[in-house]
């Protein structure tokens, strides 16, 4: 689950530079895919290690929540 975590982290990231790099650095609100992106990386980082695997995979569950819940009109 670390590599899935940690895969989708890097993905919202490259997503949020394009984006922002696409409206010419106009719209800050375009960065707000790379700041859960950082989150989810760091967490997945965390879920490598045993001893913090339970609660950072909570946590990316629910950043992962309130991304989508975020996302719904």
């Amino acid at each position: 689950m670390a590599r899935v975590t940690t895969a989708f982290g890097v993905v919202l990231i490259g997503l949020g530079v394009i984006a922002y790099v696409g409206t010419a650095g106009v719209s800050v609100t375009a960065l707000i895919p790379t700041v859960f992106g950082t989150v989810l990386v760091l967490l997945g980082w965390f879920v490598a290690h045993q001893r913090y695997r339970t609660h950072a995979m909570r946590l990316a569950v629910a950043v992962g929540l309130v991304g989508f819940l975020g996302a719904v009109p």
